[in-house]
């Protein structure tokens, strides 16, 4: 069932949120956050459809995946956001 358009505002909430965390957090390492926020810059550019945003930002996120000293919480935080991500990027 496809999702309303207050779903998906809600969820892109979601994800910045995460997000923003992962940018915002200290210990997380830079180039991590640099991934991140790479992210939220790809969500708020408005001039893509939503779905191709939302693979552009599971790509970025997914080279911070990469990376094999990430730590355990920044790991999960960014597979969070790629699990909310990819319910969108399947619009």
């Amino acid at each position: 069932m496809p999702l309303s358009e207050e779903e998906k505002r809600e969820l892109i909430k979601r994800v910045q949120f995460v997000l923003t965390k992962v940018c915002t957090t200290p210990t997380i390492p830079r180039n991590i956050r640099r991934q991140a926020r790479e992210a939220l810059r790809i969500l708020a550019d408005t001039s893509q459809p939503l779905a191709l945003r939302a693979a552009s930002a599971i790509d970025a996120l997914q080279i911070a995946l990469e990376d094999q000293q990430i730590p355990v919480l920044a790991r999960s935080m960014i597979l969070e956001a790629i699990s909310l991500l990819d319910e969108l990027s399947k619009e």
